[in-house]
């Protein structure tokens, strides 16, 4: 699900590893400019890497994610970029 920038700005970064050593991090920022806060832009983006619960396997994924958008009086419009990425490594 697309996510579209807010009137309030937003900046936020999670950062976090599993017991099997695993970590990640994701961002989330988001802004509206112009007179009116016609205009936005919202960045996404996380990452993944590292040894899955299975043994002999890891995996590295990441996903990014950039919507743009206007908002006027008569018209609506938005723009969504997206990448995404999963890798998945088995040793036998």
């Amino acid at each position: 699900m697309p996510k579209r920038a807010e009137d309030e700005p937003l900046a936020r970064l999670t950062l976090g590893v599993s017991a099997d050593s695993q970590w990640r991090a994701h961002a989330d920022v988001g802004h509206r400019f112009g007179e009116k806060g016609e205009w936005g832009i919202r960045v996404n983006g996380s990452y993944q890497n590292g040894d899955t619960p299975m043994d002999n396997q890891s995996q590295t994924s990441h996903v990014g994610a950039l919507a743009l958008d206007y908002r006027g009086e008569r018209l609506r419009a938005s723009v969504d970029l997206v990448d995404q990425e999963e890798q998945m490594d088995v040793l036998v």
